[in-house]
């Protein structure tokens, strides 16, 4: 491991947890990065995200791994190796050299692998495509032996459900939304990714044992309905979908089609609706319109529903 600490010093304990880590995914010699800001050391490694943020839903996450034509860096916070466990950054290490498995094998997503003018549909293959790189570096997780992240344990899917359907109605709400179409466009698919990042992860955790019916059986009576009125029958569309899509240990061996990333798209177009949103127009460039498409009906009970479990989570 090729590692930079900026900041305080990192444990032996932590550093050689770290290197089991990457070694279990095949990429012992990585670099690593362990920041005090985690935030402007992206930001900085890689200029085309300058408004980057760590904040992730109701979370924050806790490393990222920055690939570049200059460098291919995992970047790592500080205060999360400080507060977590060495299995728990043993785990995170492997996840984030999964992501450089992809980099360096070409089969991570990105515009200049997407091969398709800006567009709405562009950015649905973007959402699309890495929330699929979740799912295949999760799925060889589980084939290693490592147990279960946080993001696909039902406690953590019910309190995501709840936030998607907070960040829609403050979307709505935001003065800025309704004079500007492109920040609300924005909001909306900000919330749609951070989204389909979960389902990725619940699909690694369904398919490696817990089954189709997770994580609806396990959810709470707020988890259920979310789910119910967000994901529903669309669920199983999209654990058939990933069933066909080798996990990333077999990056650069099997056949990975690119077209991969436009079923993906479908996907995310399906969950956008779902969620209240289409677009209309070109999919692949020029004008557009992305509009609502709920009725009062379902606004007010999704509203209702909202407002009920924000009491009982602030009880």
């Amino acid at each position: 491991m090729d590692l930079t600490v900026d900041g305080p010093e990192v444990g032996v304990e932590v550093v050689e947890a770290m290197e089991r880590g990457l070694a279990r995914m095949g990429r012992p010699d990585a670099e690593v990065l362990v920041t005090s800001d985690l935030q402007a050391a992206v930001r900085r490694l890689d200029t085309s995200v300058p408004a980057y943020t760590t904040q992730r839903g109701g979370g924050e996450v806790a490393g990222r791994t920055v690939i570049t034509p200059e460098v291919s860096v995992i970047v790592l916070s500080d205060q999360y190796l400080r507060k977590s466990s060495p299995h728990d950054i043993e785990r995170i290490l492997a996840h984030e050299a999964g992501h450089l498995v992809l980099g360096e094998s070409g089969e991570e997503v990105g515009s200049e692998r997407l091969s398709v003018k800006p567009g709405w549909r562009w950015k649905l293959r973007y959402i699309g495509g890495t929330a699929l790189e979740e799912y295949r570096i999760e799925r060889a997780m589980y084939d290693l032996g490592y147990g279960s992240s946080e993001m696909a344990e039902s406690d953590s899917v019910s309190s995501s459900l709840h936030v998607l359907n907070c960040r829609v109605f403050e979307a709505m709400a935001d003065p800025r939304s309704h004079a500007d179409t492109v920040y609300f466009e924005a909001m909306i698919l900000a919330a749609l990714s951070d989204f389909a990042k979960v389902l990725a992860y619940c699909g690694a955790l369904s398919l490696s044992g817990r089954g189709r019916d997770y994580p609806r059986r396990e959810l709470n009576h707020f988890g259920q309905a979310n789910w119910d009125d967000f994901v529903g029958t669309h669920w199983g569309e999209r654990l058939d979908f990933f069933e066909t899509i080798p996990d990333v240990r077999q990056a650069g061996i099997s056949r990975f089609e690119t077209n991969v990333w436009l079923q993906a798209a479908n996907l995310e177009q399906e969950l956008l609706k779902r969620i209240g949103f289409i677009f209309q127009g070109p999919p692949d460039g020029g004008n557009y319109y992305f509009t609502r498409r709920q009725d009062d009906q379902v606004v007010e009970s999704r509203l209702s529903r909202a407002s009920e479990e924000a009491m009982v989570r602030e009880a």
